[in-house]
């Protein structure tokens, strides 16, 4: 199995909350991603405008070249280099990101994806 077939494979068995506890127990602390709720704002912010500067100077993940706004539409976000949100409107195509860079064998070697199929002998 590729590494982009391993992914492929976690999206359509797993839950995105799924996902990202997997994607964050691996990355330990680099590029976590989180929930865009107003819990997990509160949780990490001491104040609104902490909370407000980071989201005004942080920008779409996926939009370097042509820079979209954030959207409360997002479900995840990430912290950019600078310490800004960075929303994440596709997870898959974020988490893909990482999938040559260790997350892929992770993923095959938690879940048993590199085990053989019973039903493919």
């Amino acid at each position: 199995m590729t590494n982009q077939e391993i992914i492929k494979k976690l999206f359509d068995e797993e839950s995105e909350s799924s996902i990202v506890s997997l994607f964050n127990e691996w990355c330990n602390g680099d590029d976590m991603v989180y929930s865009l709720d107003e819990d997990t704002i509160n949780e990490l912010f001491s104040s609104p405008w902490e909370a407000m500067r980071a989201w005004n100077y942080g920008y779409q993940y996926g939009s370097d070249d042509n820079r979209q706004d954030n959207s409360m539409g997002d479900g995840w976000f990430y912290f950019n280099g600078y310490a800004n949100i960075s929303t994440i409107p596709y997870l898959e195509d974020f988490i893909n990101l990482y999938a040559d860079e260790g997350f892929a064998e992770y993923v095959a070697e938690e879940l048993g994806y590199n085990e053989e199929d019973p039903e493919e002998e």
